[in-house]
């Protein structure tokens, strides 16, 4: 057998492969059918897989058109204003919030960043105390000024997870200052005009004070339009409206897995969790729930509604999937989540499972840069004849062939598809060694 595959042990199929038979997804008709009473008589699933739509059920009176409030769904959607934002260097994520909110830094609470904000490390409660985020007399200034002279801050921030509410009434004002207008402005031109989020709008409180982190009432085609956003880097048709390296933010871990204070995510869950994680941690808006430990690559995001609504973007298989419905979370999430693996199970593909990879000594001194890598990667290490380098998909393909490359010169990865790669690297004739590197389009 090639050495290289008993070295790489290679499991599964290829990137975004899918089975040759045609999915049946009469098990998830029968899941949602029998636990309806859950969702309180009425469900929407839509599920694509690239483009195509591959699964469509409407049980009770909600259908694809139909708006309702989707609570903490909203989450990424705001995240996502405020990617593009920083892209546009309107604002920086590790910029403090006392940097926008000079109140903040009065109060002593002006350390945490944005970007710990909108990953719930912030320091603040879930929640507040006086219910400044469902106030409809007031603005959201006037929202997050209270929360600032109110709320304490219960740990330091970038210590601990909270999922919290009001971390994102803060950072979302910190960008509505750096951009100088409302929030409902910076939506509109930022996200739904560019993505056609027709039915979208920020609802559950106020026009003058939205509710960030829960406020949105939206429908499932909507909500798939957003999905389908993620799923494309940023891009909507031919236009990069989120550059995919900022894209990228959403499924990183940005918690550094700081202990979990509060989290709605049940540990171990039983469902959705194909690797048997005891713990599921948060990116930049967006639940991290399926991890692979093995290839350390987020699989999956997901983003779900104390309502019960719940969308998720497996990459891997490149499926989009929309489950709306107005009923309760603790209620109907154990069956969504079964309905997504009904559904991933029937698609099948995915991304490789690589095992036995290991870094060896010959090439501990050799960094390859940067990481992710956008049209070339760069070798870093000692002078002298540098590495013989080739590059492998996780399935087992030779994407580049053996190159000699000394420290500073680069290889460009123009045209290859996204995805995770192994670099092959040897020194001297020694032994080989492999780097793992993420490539975005």
């Amino acid at each position: 057998m090639n050495r290289l595959l008993l070295l790489l042990g290679l499991v599964g199929s290829a990137l975004s492969g899918a089975r040759a038979q045609t999915p049946n997804f009469s098990a998830v008709d029968a899941l949602l059918t029998t636990n309806l009473a859950r969702y309180n008589g009425s469900v929407v699933c839509l599920v694509k897989q690239g483009n195509r739509l591959v699964y469509y059920r409407a049980l009770g009176t909600l259908d694809s058109l139909s708006v309702v409030p989707i609570a903490s769904a909203t989450k990424n959607i705001t995240a996502a204003v405020v990617l593009r934002l920083a892209q546009e260097g309107v604002l920086g994520l590790d910029d403090s919030i006392g940097t926008y909110l000079p109140r903040a830094t009065f109060f002593r609470k002006g350390s945490s960043t944005i970007r710990q904000n909108f990953a719930h490390t912030g320091g603040w409660a879930g929640t507040s105390g006086e219910d400044f985020l469902a106030r409809t007399n007031i603005t959201l200034a006037q929202s997050v000024d209270s929360i600032l002279r109110e709320d304490p801050q219960l740990y330091r921030p970038g210590t601990a997870f909270k999922y919290s509410g009001v971390s994102m009434q803060v950072g979302g004002q910190c960008a509505a200052v750096a951009a100088g207008t409302d929030w409902n402005t910076l939506f509109t031109t930022r996200i739904k005009q560019p993505l056609g989020l027709s039915s979208t709008t920020y609802q559950l409180s106020s026009p003058t004070n939205p509710r960030l982190a829960g406020g949105i009432n939206s429908n499932a085609r909507d909500l798939m339009r957003f999905t389908q956003f993620i799923l494309r880097n940023g891009k909507v048709g031919t236009t990069q409206v989120i550059d995919s390296v900022w894209m990228q933010e959403m499924w990183r871990d940005q918690t550094n897995r700081v202990p979990q204070l509060a989290s709605p995510y049940p540990a171990n869950p039983t469902y959705n969790n194909p690797y048997n994680q005891p713990v599921i941690y948060y990116g930049f808006g967006a639940w991290q729930d399926v991890y692979n430990p093995t290839t350390r690559y987020t699989e999956q995001l997901s983003g779900a509604g104390a309502f019960g609504t719940i969308y998720w973007v497996d990459r891997c298989r490149g499926i989009t999937g929309v489950i709306l419905t107005q009923s309760n979370y603790a209620r109907v999430s154990g069956v969504s989540m079964q309905a997504i693996d009904l559904i991933r199970a029937q698609i099948g593909g995915g991304c490789s499972t690589v095992t036995a990879v290991r870094e060896s000594a010959a090439t501990a001194s050799l960094t390859l840069y940067p990481n992710p890598a956008h049209d070339r990667i760069y070798l870093e290490g000692p002078a002298g004849p540098g590495a013989e380098v080739s590059v492998w998909s996780v399935t087992g393909q030779q994407v580049a062939p053996p190159v000699q490359l000394r420290a500073g010169e680069s290889l460009p990865t123009t045209g290859w598809p996204a995805g995770l790669y192994y670099v092959r690297l040897r020194v001297n004739g020694g032994p080989a060694g492999y780097r793992k590197i993420l490539v975005q389009p």
